[in-house]
Parts: structure tokens; sequence; C-alpha cells
């Protein structure tokens, strides 16, 4: 008979001890529980310090110029230069040499002319110097911001101790400087105002040149720019001369108009462009209006002609008499002219005052007076002037006798047909010409 094996019981399961209550430190705690840390005070420090520092570079200009004036000059720059220094010492590295970024930023700090005597510029900053006085007088010399008077001052030290090691008197050197720099600044301003007429210069073979000039009395100095074209490299002289006119006499002579330099303009080996002026003077006679012929020519060679200036000239007092008058208005441009027997003819100027699109005839008549008709001068068959519409003047030409015999001076008169005299007494109906006796 087998005996049942015993009955095996488990063995009971021992439950670990409960581990032991650790209760964190309060910043853990805190933010288990989403309570706010507390601040540490040296944050409040330093921020202060930082806003105060803000604030004491946004008005250092105005504090420095207090200190200025409310402590002697020697404090004042001491206290200022310790404005001026960095806020901090830059970190150096393993070597003790100054990081890259700490150079950067002691290249950007900003200058006062008041506090420093002696600034060392850069070559490469001057080069890269850009001033913009539209934004303020301010200059930037590569990235630091100087004011515009500490700019030309610390310049025209630079320029003066330089002059100044070479020998030279330092009143001496400023002077000089400023004096050819305005006088540099105005020979370029003149140069940039524009000509009234600009004549180019026939080259060798070419034509010359025509062009058409109209200056009215009283306009003061007309500028001509004359261009040449060849012979640039080289030293060259024009003239310009009067070679033809209306009228009996040169209005060169009589003072009508004068050219600078009596006519003569050089060229500077180089240069291809000079200029010369026209001056036409006022006056308060009733002159008729001068028509000129100004020939530019080389100095050496009269028949080497360059260009043609076609003057005329306009008489102010002459415009403002006609404004009174009536159209088609007829008399003669003068009472009287004196002419001398060796002149082959007498040129009678007429004018038509405010003249319309329409042709007009006039009639008038010769008069002796001391001289006779065939001996002394040859009168006109027909005695006649006629006007086209629109056109302003007409001439009349009588030919003179030109004798040996000794004579006393003759004259003769002309008389327009016309009722104009009635219209106003100092429009000019007759005109006397005088003949003076050469021998």
């Amino acid at each position: 008979m087998q005996t049942a094996p015993p009955v095996q019981t488990p063995p009971p399961v021992q439950t670990p001890p409960p581990a032991p209550l650790v209760i964190p430190d309060e910043p853990l705690a805190a933010r288990r529980l989403d309570i706010e840390p507390r601040r540490s005070p040296w944050r409040l420090v330093i921020l202060g310090i930082i806003f105060i520092a803000s604030i004491a570079a946004g008005v250092r200009f105005d504090l420095l110029e207090t200190i200025q004036t409310l402590i002697p000059p020697e404090a004042a720059n001491a206290i200022a230069m310790l404005l001026d220094q960095p806020v901090a010492t830059p970190e150096e590295d393993a070597v003790g040499t100054p990081r890259a970024s700490d150079n950067a930023a002691a290249n950007n700090a900003v200058v006062d002319d008041p506090v420093i005597d002696v600034a060392v510029v850069d070559d490469a900053a001057v080069d890269d110097t850009v001033v913009d006085d539209t934004a303020g007088d301010v200059a930037v010399f590569d990235d630091a911001l100087v004011d515009d008077s500490t700019s030309e001052a610390l310049v025209e030290d630079i320029l003066v101790e330089s002059f100044v090691e070479e020998g030279l008197p330092e009143e001496t050197v400023a002077d000089s400087f400023s004096t050819e720099t305005l006088v540099e600044a105005e020979v370029e301003f003149v140069a940039m105002l524009p000509a009234t007429l600009t004549v180019g210069l026939a080259a060798s073979g070419q034509n010359a040149s025509e062009v058409d000039l109209t200056i009215r009395e009283g306009t003061g100095a007309t500028t001509i720019d004359l261009v040449r074209m060849t012979n640039i490299l080289e030293s060259y002289t024009v003239l310009l001369e009067e070679v033809g006119f209306s009228g009996n006499r040169s209005p060169w002579e009589e003072g009508r108009y004068s050219i600078a330099n009596s006519g003569y303009v050089t060229f500077e080996a180089g240069q291809n462009r000079a200029r010369t002026t026209i001056f036409v003077p006022s006056d308060s006679q009733r002159d008729p209006d001068r028509e000129i012929t100004i020939q530019v020519r080389e100095v050496d060679n009269a028949e080497r002609a360059l260009a043609r200036i076609e003057l005329k000239l306009e008489d102010d007092d002459q415009r403002t008499y006609e404004a009174g008058l009536p159209p088609n208005t007829i008399g003669f441009a003068e009472k009287q002219v004196f002419m001398r027997e060796a002149d082959p003819a007498v040129q009678i100027d007429v004018i038509r005052f405010k003249p319309t699109n329409t042709a007009v005839e006039v009639a008038y008549l010769v008069r002796d007076l001391s001289a006779t008709a065939g001996e002394d001068y040859f009168p006109p068959g027909l005695k006649i002037i006629y006007f086209a519409p629109g056109q302003r003047s007409a001439r009349i030409l009588i030919p003179l006798v030109q004798d040996s015999e000794l004579e006393a001076d003759e004259a003769f008169q002309l008389e327009l047909l016309s009722n104009a005299r009635r219209i106003d007494p100092d429009i000019y109906q007759r005109i006397t010409v005088m003949i003076r006796d050469d021998d």
C-alpha cells in the first residue's frame, strides 16, 4: 500500500518594504507644482545697469557739454575719455589675443571732435569715405560716425601738419590751400555755364560754316564757344574780324559792339574748345538795326576762313519807340549821314515799322542843297521804294562822284512822300547826305 505524497504548501509572497519618501528640493517641487520660482536679485541689478547705460549713451554728447561747463577743462577731458572707453574689456583666448569680434566692435566706436585731438585713420578707411550732407551734418569713415565739423577739422590738421613738417609756416599753408580751392571751384563753375552760340571751325579742305546770331542792344555779354577738330595737341590762335556791314560806317568803329581781347582767341595745347564774348552796350539814341558779317580766320593767314557769323544788332530804343506807332509806318532810319568823297556810294536805309503781310510802295524826292546831281552824285532814275509782304527794311543806293578838285563840303537831301510825319513828328521823313571833300 502506497502512501500519498505530502502536499507542498507554496511559500508566502514577501512584499518589499515601502521606499522611503524623498522630498525634492524647492525648485524641482516648484516646477512640478507649476509654482514660479523666486527671481534672483542679481538679474534686476544687471537689467538696471543696462538701462542706465543705454540712457547715458543717448545723452552722452549733452552730458559732455554740461560737464565741460561745470568743471575745469582738464577734468572734463578725463571724464570724457572715460566715457569713450569700451564698457567691457575684450576677453582673451588661450594665447592672450583679443577675439576678432571684439576688434570689430572696437572699430565701430563713435568719435567726438571736442574730446579727441588726434585721430588716426586707416588708408583703406579714407578711400571708403562717404559724405552725405542731406542726411545731416554727418560723415561716415569706414562705418564710424563722425561729426561733419570734426572731419573737416581733422583733415585740415593733417594737411597743415604734413606741410609744417616740410618747413612751411602753418599760416601760409592754410591760406594758400583755401585760396587755391576757391579759385579752382570758380573756374569750374564758369566753364559749366552754357554758351549762347557754338561755332565749329572748318578743318583743312572744308568750307567755312555760317551761323546766325541776333543780339539786342543792352543785353550785355553774349558768349560764343569755338570748337576745333584738328591739331588739338598744339596751341592755336584765331581772330574774329568784321568783314562786312550794313550802313555807311563800321559798327565796330562806331562802338556799337566789341569783341573780347580785340577778337583774338587762343586754344591751349590739348584744348578743343575756347570761349569769347561779344558785348553790345546800350544808349538812349534811336539807331537803325545793323547787319554785320564776322569772319573767324587764322591769325597768320587772312585767306583761311574757318567760320562766318552773321550778326544782327537790334536797337532797343527803336523797338520801344515803335511800340506806339500804327502798322506800316515808313521813315528813314537816320536824319543825317556823313560820307567821304572817296566813298563809292551812300547807302540810305528806310524802315517800315510794324510790317504786315501786305506789299507797300512809297515814293521819294531828291533835292540838291550844295551838291549838284550828275556832278557830285547820281540820283536813282525810279524814285520808288518797294516793300514785300512782311519786309521791314529797304535800302536806297546812290553813287558818288570822285574828283581831285579842292572844294567845300556838299550836301543833298531825300524826302519821303507819305503821311507818316502827320502821325508822329519824330519819324524821319527827310534825310540829309553830307559829302566831305578829301582833297
